[in-house]
């Protein structure tokens, strides 16, 4: 007797074989995944108790409620990926905190030491770019490649509080993004162009319309058409 329905049980098999696979896997990568319990996740144990946590959270605290900047903060001793970048993409993913004006950094044990790693939201990325992030990187871990995990991360909260404060970027209000350019840069670049185009005009004879000379005699600078006599 021939079997003919034995190609549809192999397919049956292994579909869901690897979809037992597949499950499994994800599984995995969620179980190795920290939970996140607020703005503060400190799974290494590092930080100390809630008093030893004020000033950091202070800073969060008026981030928040001066400029709605979220930051939050992952403190890990492991990775599980072996990519930092990966496993702070998969953190933000997981916490939802992919919004705009959100500020993720993830404080890193890389034994022996330690690293931050800092992602901006979108509307943040000009207060944020590449340069600043990395240079504020090296900063907080001059503090934190020292074991001193503590004080960097409040060195971090501060540093971010200051640079609000003292007006380096303007997202303090929605409606202030970069609307000034279109008035005033706008405006004046404008302006310099119509200048360099009078000076243009005014280095040509209005009669025969070729380019004047220019002397200077008796410390005044004169201009003269050597083609139609004219002088000015």
């Amino acid at each position: 007797m021939e079997h003919t329905n034995t190609p549809l049980a192999q397919i049956l098999f292994w579909g869901f074989f690897l979809a037992i696979l597949f499950s499994s896997t994800i599984s995995v990568h969620a179980q190795n995944l920290p939970q996140q319990t607020g703005a503060i996740n400190d799974y290494a144990a590092v930080l100390g108790g809630k008093p030893q946590r004020s000033a950091l959270q202070q800073s969060i605290d008026q981030l928040q409620e001066k400029y709605q900047v979220s930051l939050i903060l992952l403190f890990s001793e492991r990775d599980p990926f072996d990519d930092p970048e990966r496993y702070a993409a998969e953190i933000r993913h997981a916490w939802n905190i992919d919004g705009s004006r959100a500020i993720f950094g993830m404080f890193l044990e890389d034994t022996p030491n330690w690293s931050l790693h800092l992602w901006a939201g979108t509307e943040l990325q000009g207060f944020l770019p590449y340069a600043v992030r990395t240079n504020l990187e090296k900063q907080i871990n001059t503090a934190a490649q020292r074991g001193r995990i503590r004080p960097a991360s409040q060195q971090l909260g501060q540093t971010l509080l200051d640079l609000f404060e003292k007006g380096v970027v303007s997202v303090s209000s929605k409606n202030s993004e970069s609307n000034w350019f279109t008035p005033t840069a706008f405006t004046f670049s404008g302006l310099m162009m119509f200048w360099g185009f009078l000076r243009w005009v005014r280095s040509y004879c209005p009669h025969c319309v070729k380019r004047l000379h220019q002397t200077r005699r008796r410390g005044k600078k004169l201009r003269h058409c050597p083609n139609c006599g004219y002088n000015r």
